[in-house]
């Protein structure tokens, strides 16, 4: 804006013309980000589930009340957090935190699927949940009150390693017993094509599971 007002200001309407298009493109992409959350949303999580549990489809009516009262809840999340934004460090410090601390998790669920064939839906899903709980806590305490706890310390730099330990860790044991305990996990096999060519010549077979122990 400086620079627009030192070089081109002399051009009358000039300025105003450059605050709009800013704004314009700042609420196209807020926008387009408050779409595709609600979108997905609606389309992963509200309808499976309601789905799940009517055994029909969906009424349209509903999905289309229900994403308009989210984008405003959203919308008002995203204005709330405008008004903390000079509290939370450097735009550099906030994106790598959030992105190492949240993306950490969903790399190691892939991980996880690639490299582990014992790997099942519910530990990754319960190891991913926890873990993004873990790495959302600890970026928000960096930021708020980073000399309330040493973990606070932490660089950001580390925090998409620590989150794929914590999933990594929660998953496995996690995966392990929903095998040993679901008869609907303890016999399901893995197709190779979805595994990393390193694993995927080894034994696919389930292995021990619940059942297994019950039936001798």
């Amino acid at each position: 804006m400086y620079f627009v007002s030192q070089q081109f200001g002399h051009i009358p309407g000039y300025q105003g013309l450059f605050i709009s298009c800013l704004f314009a493109g700042a609420l196209s992409t807020v926008s387009s980000g408050l779409n595709a959350i609600v979108a997905v949303i609606l389309i992963d999580i509200y309808k499976p589930i309601m789905e799940w549990i009517r055994r029909d489809q969906t009424n349209d009516a509903s999905a289309t009340l229900l994403a308009k009262i989210l984008t405003l809840v959203f919308g008002l999340l995203t204005l709330a957090l405008a008004f903390t934004a000079s509290k939370l460090g450097t735009l550099v410090t906030l994106a790598n935190s959030i992105f190492g601390a949240l993306g950490g998790p969903l790399v190691a669920s892939f991980l996880l699927g690639m490299f582990w064939k014992r790997a099942n839906l519910w530990g990754v899903l319960i190891g991913t949940v926890v873990s993004f709980c873990f790495g959302a806590w600890i970026s928000a305490g960096s930021l708020l009150n980073r000399d309330a706890l040493n973990i606070y310390q932490l660089s950001f730099n580390w925090y998409a390693a620590v989150t794929i330990l914590t999933t990594v860790v929660v998953a496995v044991p996690l995966s392990e017993v929903f095998r040993f305990f679901l008869p609907s996990e303890c016999g399901k096999t893995v197709d190779p094509n979805l595994l990393t060519p390193l694993v995927r010549e080894t034994d696919l077979t389930p292995g021990i599971c619940g059942n297994s122990y019950s039936a001798h």
